[in-house]
């Protein structure tokens, strides 16, 4: 069986936003955890406060202890089913923008998006994965569901959303 990646972008933005930073030295993401520049240091990526709609990252973060298998594994099988070498934690790493992208799975999906969540729900942030967006007036919209099927990867009962991202600030109620 092909495995089909838990992060998989659809449709790329026409103007193809693309950042990079400096990641912490202990930061260990995957492909398409939500992060974004640090407010305090210059020129540093961090994973997204909760309720901000952030970018994503374009490849795996790791610590510099485990990257040796991904190295040996590249050496065994060059480019075997599009391989990356993941990013160094401590290093440079990049983040992009997309219009729309698959997603499934704990490590882009918060616990509140589950089974549940059917097509139009509306998306936040929390810990660099998608959330429920509960309260428009303190979180920020990062995306909305639009298509819901079983999980492409038969992670147990777990389903695969299609989200359009469309970045909207809070709420904010007039005085």
């Amino acid at each position: 069986m092909i495995r089909t990646q838990n992060f998989q972008p659809v449709k790329y933005c026409s103007d193809r936003f693309s950042a990079g930073g400096i990641t912490p030295a202990d930061m260990v993401l995957k492909r398409g955890n939500i992060v974004t520049h640090s407010p305090t240091a210059e020129n540093a990526l961090v994973i997204a406060p909760d309720g901000k709609a952030g970018f994503f990252l374009t490849r795996d973060v790791m610590l510099a202890t485990g990257l040796q298998a991904y190295v040996d594994a590249d050496e065994l099988r060059p480019n075997k089913a599009g391989f990356q070498t993941p990013f160094l934690a401590g290093g440079s790493a990049q983040m992009e923008d997309y219009d729309e992208i698959w997603v499934e799975g704990t490590d882009h999906l918060d616990v509140t998006v589950g089974n549940a969540i059917v097509a139009g729900q509306k998306l936040t942030t929390k810990g660099g994965k998608f959330s429920t967006l509960t309260n428009s007036e303190t979180q920020e919209l990062i995306g909305i569901v639009r298509t819901v099927i079983p999980s492409a990867n038969g992670a147990g009962g777990t389903k695969r959303f299609l989200i359009e991202i469309v970045r909207s600030g809070v709420n904010i109620p007039a005085a």
